[in-house]
C-alpha cells in the first residue's frame, strides 16, 4: 500500500509479522500491523513517531483552531518582531513540548497548547494563523491516506520521490 502524507508519499508492507511490517518514514521505523484489516481511502495518524492509530474524520489538514474575522485588525503583520537570539513568543520550550510527547499528547493537544502559549499568535493575520497551524500540524500531527496500488498510483509516487530514477518518463 502507498501512505500519501500531505508533502509525500511512501510504499508501505503491511504484515502482522513484527519483524516484516516496519517502513521507514524519515529517519523512523515505523510499526505498519496497525494498518492491517484497514480499508483503502482511510486517514491515519502517525503518534510520536512510532505509531499509525486510525482517525475518526477523513481530513489529512484537520482544524485546530476556530478563527474569528475582526474587522477592526491590521491587515499586515508588520507589528510582529522576531529576537535575532531566539524565538522568545512562544513560552512553551522544546523539553515542555517532549514532555507532552512522552506523556501521549495528541499531535492536535500540543498544537493547542502551542497557540495558547504564543505570545504573538492573536496579532497575526488569518492568513499568517492558517500557515502556523498548517506547518506545525507537518510536524506534530502528521497524517496520511491509505491509497492502493495500482500502476498509475505507484508511477505517480515514483515520479514524486525521484523522477531521475524512472528516467522522467510519467
Amino acid at each position: 500500500m502507498i501512505l500519501s502524507f500531505k508533502d509525500k508519499s511512501f510504499f508501505a508492507y503491511v504484515s502482522s509479522s513484527t519483524t516484516l511490517g516496519k517502513t521507514k518514514i524519515g529517519k523512523a521505523n515505523v510499526s505498519t500491523r496497525p494498518l492491517l484489516n484497514l480499508p483503502y481511502g482511510s486517514v491515519v495518524e502517525l503518534q510520536n513517531k512510532k505509531t499509525f492509530f486510525h482517525t475518526e474524520d477523513d481530513e489529512i489538514s484537520p482544524e485546530v483552531y476556530d478563527f474569528d474575522f475582526d474587522s477592526s485588525q491590521a491587515k499586515d503583520n508588520r507589528n510582529l518582531l522576531s529576537s535575532k537570539l531566539g524565538n522568545d513568543s512562544q513560552n512553551l520550550s522544546g523539553e515542555d513540548i517532549t514532555k507532552l510527547q512522552q506523556s501521549g499528547s495528541s499531535g492536535g493537544d500540543i498544537i493547542s497548547k502551542l497557540i495558547e502559549n504564543s505570545s504573538t499568535f492573536a496579532g497575526k493575520t488569518e492568513f499568517s494563523k492558517a500557515k502556523y497551524i498548517a506547518k506545525k500540524q507537518l510536524k506534530y500531527q502528521p497524517r496520511a491516506r491509505i491509497i492502493r496500488c495500482l500502476a498509475s498510483t505507484i508511477c505517480s509516487v515514483m515520479f514524486g520521490r525521484n523522477p531521475g530514477k524512472i528516467m522522467n518518463i510519467r
